[in-house]
């Protein structure tokens, strides 16, 4: 019989790893769903793995909104699907759902929100309706009905491990809810969670579905899912025994999948050019696209770029049929102050601002170099996030021109490589010689069985510095902080040989990639066990049961014609 939780907990309290408490918030509610009613899709060949396009993970904060977030999040993948895009441009508003479905302490029937999108005003996207983990008891975009999403239908799916494979890799993510157990939060950063004997129930979740991955794990392989903590427990690998609602965590007990309109176009792009009153190029400027709401009289700010090295500013996920002004800000005025643009199902190109006047530009220069003193060449360094510089010449040496009077943030940036600091803050108000960063290298390389399959937990260890570390569930490993140097590399683990198990590289201005390490070729001796050319010595008991011993141990007993054959040798000298 299937396990009902009738328990409604919407909170509670954990102990993280270093001593400090978090709040988790659940706020799923589960009905049982007769099982004629649940879609079961048509079985279609599937390969061992598939994943679908998600949106960037978000936080639901102190309020049981998971529901939510778990319904959005879907409806964002449907739609990146459905239009082909990528990134984070489809970020729709929570808040919405949260204001008039969901009590923060009283949680949610995810049936209940997919009948909201579906009959009612549907929801913006997040910045008309900014998240505020709370009950605000409005619309705050009520009227502009040309920036609300509804989806066309939905319907229950039946939670067999087979039927949510075949939605995912059919392109249907899906909304799913599961029992959190007091073992969750210590398990889902690393492995595959599956539910502990004794672990205690704490409360009801719903989260997106999104990828699956057939292995030989013992629960046969794993779901991935997308969750709504900020940076707790992020993206969870969960087991697919875990559907079990007696054994497991009743995974995908409730489970819905949509069915979205046809008529949502793509997000499109605005882009142009900032130049000085010199026609020199002015980097680092806010460019600012504002949407004007009539019905609130005030503007929003919908996004914001930062024009590069040659001025060239690019804001992307801009609505369609909406009208945007284009505001350039930072120590400059420009002509003209500000643009006007409709967007109308394209791409809007050359919105330029010229005759920038405004304080005087200064710089910013340095040098990345190892603690000897190695200058490292070919490190982006972004200001403000945006690529500024890249280093060059056996100094490192950087330098950033035509910046503003105000306040950056340098961020360095090289393939396998850590800096100090990681980020630098420096507030402009004449030129700024010597900002350097230091710079640490990695080692990094994948770990292989004697059959070609990665080999995990293999630990490998720097013998001059004793740093080590293991290979994760796909034979990888990277070693990090490493100065410029000679280095020996060694791989081991108990039971496995490797040749040859040190390898010895050199970091200088980059960082090493592709240290393979290769479990040697298992060998076999084989033979039978004669006298005088033909007659078995052991005479009592015919010619079976003769011992062969291999550097002094047992290893093999003879057949019933004196043949033997010892397997799984590695390359070495034995006495047999």
């Amino acid at each position: 019989m299937k396990k009902l939780f009738y328990l409604i907990v919407l909170f509670s309290t954990i102990v993280l790893c270093q001593g400090s408490e978090q709040s988790i918030y659940f706020g799923a509610l589960v009905k049982e769903i007769p099982k004629d009613i649940k879609y079961i899709f048509p079985k279609v060949s599937l390969p061992p793995s598939y994943s679908l396009p998600i949106t960037s993970v978000k936080d639901q904060l102190n309020c049981g909104s998971c529901t939510a977030f778990a319904s959005l999040s879907a409806f964002e993948s449907y739609l990146l699907i459905k239009n082909y895009e990528t990134g984070n441009c489809f970020d729709l508003a929570e808040q919405t759902i949260t204001s008039f479905l969901i009590n923060c302490s009283d949680g949610q029937f995810i049936d209940n929100i997919a009948n909201y999108l579906k009959e009612d005003m549907g929801v913006p996207e997040e910045w008309c309706d900014p998240y505020q983990a709370k009950d605000t008891g409005y619309y705050y975009c009520s009227n502009e009905s040309s920036m609300m999403y509804k989806i066309a239908n939905w319907t229950w799916i039946d939670n067999t491990i087979e039927n949510l494979k075949q939605a995912i890799y059919q392109n249907k993510p899906v909304v799913v809810t599961f029992a959190v157990y007091d073992d969750f939060i210590g398990k889902c950063s690393s492995g595959v969670y599956t539910r502990g004997f004794d672990a205690k129930f704490l409360g009801l979740h719903a989260v997106e579905l999104f990828a699956y991955q057939d292995s030989g794990d013992p629960g046969g392989g794993y779901f991935k899912i997308k969750n709504s903590w900020g940076n707790l427990c992020p993206i969870v690998r969960i087991a697919y025994n875990q559907v079990d609602p007696i054994n497991g965590i009743d995974f995908g007990g409730n489970a819905i999948v949509y069915n979205i309109k046809p008529e949502y176009p793509r997000h499109f792009n605005i882009s142009g050019n900032l130049l000085d009153k010199f026609n020199l190029p002015v980097k680092g400027a806010d460019v600012y696209v504002k949407y004007y709401s009539s019905l609130r009289g005030k503007y929003y700010n919908t996004n914001i770029s930062n024009s590069d090295t040659k001025g060239n500013y690019y804001n992307t996920c801009i609505q369609n049929n909406l009208v945007y002004t284009i505001d350039p800000t930072g120590c400059m005025h420009f002509t003209p102050e500000t643009a006007e643009v409709l967007i109308n199902s394209s791409d809007v190109q050359n919105i330029n601002f010229s005759n920038g006047r405004g304080e005087y530009h200064y710089f910013i220069d340095g040098h990345v170099r190892c603690e000897g003193g190695i200058g490292s060449p070919d490190v982006r360094i972004y200001i403000n996030n945006i690529l500024a510089d890249t280093t060059e010449g056996e100094n490192g040496f950087y330098k950033i021109t035509s910046l503003c009077k105000g306040n950056y943030s340098l961020k360095p940036y090289k393939d396998g490589c850590t800096f100090e600091p990681s980020t630098m803050d420096v507030y402009i108000d004449d030129d700024k010689y010597d900002k350097d960063f230091i710079i640490f290298y990695s080692i990094n390389g994948t770990v292989y069985k004697s059959n070609g399959e990665p080999l995990e937990d293999a630990k490998i260890k720097i013998i001059e510095n004793g740093k080590t570390t293991t290979t994760d569930i796909n034979g990888n490993y990277t070693i990090t902080g490493l100065n410029c140097g000679n280095y020996t590399v060694e791989a081991s683990k108990e039971g496995y040989v490797f040749i040859p198990s040190q390898k010895q590289v050199s970091i200088s201005t980059n960082a090493i990639f592709n240290l393979d390490f290769n479990e040697s070729p298992k060998y076999s001796i084989s033979g039978k066990v004669f006298f005088n050319g033909n007659e078995l010595i052991c005479k009592k008991g015919g010619k079976e049961n003769v011992l062969i011993l291999v550097n002094g141990e047992e290893r093999f007993k003879t057949s019933s014609d004196g043949s033997y054959q010892i397997n799984d040798l590695f390359p070495g000298t034995y006495k047999i």
